[in-house]
């Protein structure tokens, strides 16, 4: 489960260049040569060993979609609301709607994200450490259901039976993309994995959860910025009396001031607002100030 950018501050989409006929052309070219090899290799002699590679990749782009299901349904069990699935990266295939939830598709289904807000700010922090731990732990549950199904000396010892290459290679996707998920890592887009999202859980401050529960309220309040400035100033304003310390508000706040041509006064509210963070914060408030001010500070096209 990995958090949505709620601070807008990357291009949006369709601000950077997109890619010409050559660039797409080379990839597709590169792509089908790369693939092509690949499947001679493969199909020069059809073994269940050598078919395993197909397989893992396969179930690995499938225990993709159950990995997102899991921390969804998680999210489900303890009351918190499941607001946007987003499955694999590249190009948006599809955009269903499904129980009720936003669901994005895109063409290579190996990461994925789930948007969660609580329903209550009490027992967030347990609420939000088994979210994140739901993704990795169905993956492993299954994983243990096959192996016993199959027999653990048989699933861990080479095999030319189909069922038990077949049964092999989902266990070993399981294990790894498990696996990968479980190291508490903090990605360089901002984003952690399962396992950090566990460690940081009893730590995480009031206002996160605060900012989460509030999340679509200020999604919508940034979308009105550039429309009508005014208007979203006023609510974000009104966010802020109820939630003061949520810094995702200061900076909405900040962003309606700069479409109103007010940047000096944007700069200073956000600033203090930086200086009054928890100190724990203190260095994710400053670096969202900095981009903030950079961002101002960019000449207009």
């Amino acid at each position: 489960m990995q958090p949505v950018d709620p601070f807008g501050l990357d291009p949006p989409e369709g601000s950077r260049p997109p890619p010409s006929r050559g660039d797409k052309g080379f990839l597709l070219v590169f792509v089908l040569i790369v693939g092509g090899l690949f499947a001679v290799e493969i199909f020069r002699e059809v073994t269940p060993a050598r078919m395993a590679v197909l397989f893992f990749f396969a179930f690995y782009g499938l225990l993709t979609v159950l990995h997102e299901a899991g921390h969804a349904l998680a999210a489900a069990a303890v009351g918190w609301r499941v607001s946007r699935v987003q499955l694999g990266f590249g190009p948006t295939l599809g955009r269903p709607t499904i129980g009720g939830v936003d669901v994005e598709i895109r063409a290579f289904p190996i990461v994925g994200l789930v948007q969660v807000a609580p329903d209550r700010i009490e027992g967030a922090r347990w609420k939000n450490a088994l979210i994140y731990a739901a993704g990795p732990g169905i993956e492993l549950l299954l994983a243990a259901a096959v192996a016993t199904a199959v027999g653990w000396s048989t699933i861990t010892s080479p095999s030319e039976s189909w069922a038990v290459v077949v049964a092999q290679s989902l266990c070993l996707a399981a294990l790894l993309g498990a696996g990968f998920n479980l190291l508490p890592l903090t990605l360089p887009s901002g984003q952690v994995t399962d396992g950090m999202g566990i460690l940081r859980s009893p730590f995480t401050p009031r206002a996160v959860f605060e900012a989460m529960m509030i999340g679509p309220e200020i999604e919508v309040a940034m979308k009105d910025i550039e429309a009508d400035p005014r208007g979203a100033l006023a609510g974000f304003e009104a966010l802020h009396a109820r939630h003061p310390q949520v810094l995702l508000i200061h900076l909405g706040i900040a962003r309606a001031l700069e479409a109103l041509g007010r940047r000096e006064e944007a700069l200073l509210r956000l600033r203090q607002a930086v200086q009054e963070t928890d100190p724990d914060e203190r260095p994710e408030a400053e670096a969202l100030y900095i981009a903030f001010r950079e961002s101002v500070s960019k000449p207009a096209r």
